[in-house]
């Protein structure tokens, strides 16, 4: 490295103000020597001017022997020694000025370097605050970078007093050029390449739009463009025009944004809604058949029931009735056989009033008050095995709380298990049932298993008592499932979930081999 390079890398590693000060200082030293210089070179002539003076004297004295010669000389002389008092006189005073005018000019370039020292001081403070403002700058125009990207929100600006044709008229930011399929700087920005990328449903729409720009009314509007690819985006475009201080439009700003996405989505929403809807509505129509359907297995339940009590009533009670009626009346006119037949006549009245009990306790439960549901459960099922002759039913209950159960819930498990009875000691011929109810944290489940003839879910229909035993089910939201083919008896599984309300739901199927399901249970 020369020394020249090496003095200058010296010279800007020192702060501006010390050389500053190291240049006034310098000054102030070159001047104070001329000064001293000065005032020697004066001196030294006025010595000499002195020494001249007396060695003339004292040669015109040797030269002048005569006392008028002499008298001249010291005349003469004394006029030199006026002339070189002046002088002196003269000296003092201009050594006196030199020394003032010296004194001034360093008073002044004292002055002159404190204001300068002061200016820099603050050149290199707002030199900092200007650094500082730059940096903040280029940070918040990187931020706004990013979020336009984020955002993919661009900017646009377009000059009204500049030339149609120039390249300022149309200035885009750089997400602007990315949004319309283009790298920054790509492409000469101008209103025809704008127009050209509009969609042509728009384009009308837009044309209108910047000649109302132009008349300085500011716009936000919604509209579709195409990419050189042919990839069609939906933008957001928003305005602001700006005028001079004559009035007049002079500029215009604005915001381009790609909403593409979020009209995708409301577009899949309204089609979602339009589906959810559609969906809704189906449903509606399904509760409604379903609870036409739910309303006629009712009426046909209450029938089938009265039907059944009047053949009760008739077949039986009213058979036994007139029977022991029969019995009486024969007493009265045969005395000898009157114990006997009185006799007869109250054991059929006392098994008409047994009929009656029971056909009371089919038709309606027990009491749950005076009978828990274990009781009640354990009884119908010995009159069933009464009726048989023999245990062909047996009865598990496990952990049953009937504490936290309503009175219908109780209700609705005792009339299913009687149904469900009946339909195995009229239609299955079965030697063996098994009852199994038990008691979980969420839901009640009950199992009612035999093995008699079964029967194929998925060609036989269901009956009224399958019917009856669903909607029981489902109005405390429960879910019946039935399993059997021909030949493998039946298992009826019923579920009840305690952890939601108890509604009227929709049957659900679910086909499988030699499976189906009833109900919304699980």
């Amino acid at each position: 490295m020369s020394k020249t390079n090496l003095m200058t890398k010296v010279l800007k590693s020192i702060p501006g103000r010390w050389i500053v000060f190291l240049g006034y200082l310098s000054l102030f030293l070159l001047m104070a020597i001329a000064a001293l210089q000065i005032y020697d070179a004066n001196y030294e002539i006025t010595n000499k001017y002195k020494r001249l003076a007396n060695q003339a004297n004292t040669e015109l004295s040797l030269l002048l022997e005569s006392r008028q010669d002499r008298e001249a000389v010291r005349a003469i002389t004394n006029d030199i020694k006026k002339q070189e008092a002046t002088a002196d006189s003269y000296f003092e005073k201009s050594i006196a000025y030199i020394n003032v005018l010296i004194g001034i000019r360093i008073v002044i370039l004292v002055v002159i370097g404190v204001i300068i020292f002061s200016m820099v001081a603050r050149l290199r403070i707002k030199n900092k605050i200007l650094q500082e403002t730059q940096r903040k700058l280029l940070q918040h125009q990187a931020h706004l970078l990013t979020s336009q990207q984020i955002s993919k929100t661009g900017s646009w600006q377009l000059n009204l007093t500049e030339d149609p044709l120039g390249a300022n008229r149309l200035i885009w930011s750089d997400e602007t050029y990315r949004i319309f399929g283009y790298e920054p700087g790509e492409v000469k920005v101008n209103k025809e390449l704008f127009f050209s990328h509009v969609h042509e449903v728009d384009r009308e729409l837009i044309m209108k739009t910047f000649a109302s720009i132009e008349a300085g009314t500011s716009y936000g509007v919604e509209h579709k463009i195409v990419l050189r690819n042919g990839e069609t985006k939906f933008v957001y475009e928003r305005s602001d025009v700006l005028f001079d201080m004559y009035g007049k439009p002079e500029k215009v700003i604005g915001t381009c944004q790609d909403i593409t996405e979020r009209k995708l989505a409301e577009e899949k929403l309204a089609i979602a809604e339009k589906e959810k809807h559609r969906l809704k509505e189906k449903i509606n129509k399904q509760k409604i058949l379903k609870q036409k359907e739910i309303t006629r297995a009712t009426i046909k339940a209450q029938e089938k029931e009265r039907f059944e009590l009047g053949r009760e009533l008739h077949d039986n009670v009213n058979q036994i009735l007139s029977t022991s009626k029969l019995f009486i009346e024969n007493s009265v006119h045969n005395p000898h056989r009157r114990e006997e037949m009185l006799n007869r006549g109250i054991n059929l009245i006392n098994s008409c009033i047994e009929e009656l009990r029971k056909l009371s306790r089919f038709l309606a439960p027990p009491s749950l008050g005076d009978l828990t549901l274990r009781e009640s459960i354990d009884e119908v099922v010995e009159e069933y095995n009464q009726i048989d002759g023999k245990k062909t039913i047996e009865c598990v209950i496990v952990e049953l709380n009937e504490d936290n159960l309503s009175e219908d819930l109780k209700i609705s498990i005792y009339r299913i298990i009687q149904e469900q009875l009946n339909n195995i000691r009229k239609h299955a011929q079965a030697s063996k049932v098994h009852i199994l109810l038990e008691h979980g944290d969420n839901n009640i489940s009950l199992f009612i298993e035999d093995n008699g003839r079964g029967f194929d879910t998925h060609s036989k229909r269901k009956g009224l008592g399958i019917t009856n035993i669903i909607n029981r089910a489902e109005t405390f939201n429960g879910g019946v499932e039935l399993i059997s083919s021909p030949g493998k008896g039946c298992t009826m599984h019923v579920n009840f979930r305690l952890n939601s309300a108890s509604v009227v739901s929709i049957s659900k199927t679910k086909e499988e081999p030699g499976k189906k399901l009833y109900g919304t249970g699980s």
